[in-house]
């Protein structure tokens, strides 16, 4: 037999509500892949993959049996970012990246 999800109303918590992201690291903060880490900062996965291992772009790898997972959280991406990638001097394109997220906002 397939079991069939109960149909009760779910209730959330008006708290749960204006804070989606809480105040801690959690699933709004974190970038899950490749895709998502490039996304962010609007360059193609071979750019940031490259960043990964030549500017120490702080991504993080969760070795499996077979392959890993890849994520990076957002407050260690920008930090990186602002202090100019291994701290030299910021990465070109800084400002446009800043003026497109502050559009976007």
């Amino acid at each position: 037999m397939i079991p069939i999800p109960s149909k009760e109303e779910v209730r959330v918590s008006h708290d749960a509500l204006d804070e989606p992201c809480g105040s801690t690291v959690n699933a709004c903060d974190r970038l899950d892949s490749w895709k998502e880490i490039a996304a962010y900062l609007r360059r193609s996965v071979r750019c940031v993959q490259r960043w990964e291992r030549t500017e120490g772009l702080p991504v993080l790898c969760h070795q499996h049996a077979k392959g890993a997972t890849v994520y990076a959280y957002r407050r260690e991406v920008d930090r990186w970012w602002e202090e100019g990638r291994s701290g030299g001097a910021a990465p070109q394109g800084e400002e446009n990246r800043r003026q497109d997220a502050g559009a976007t906002s």
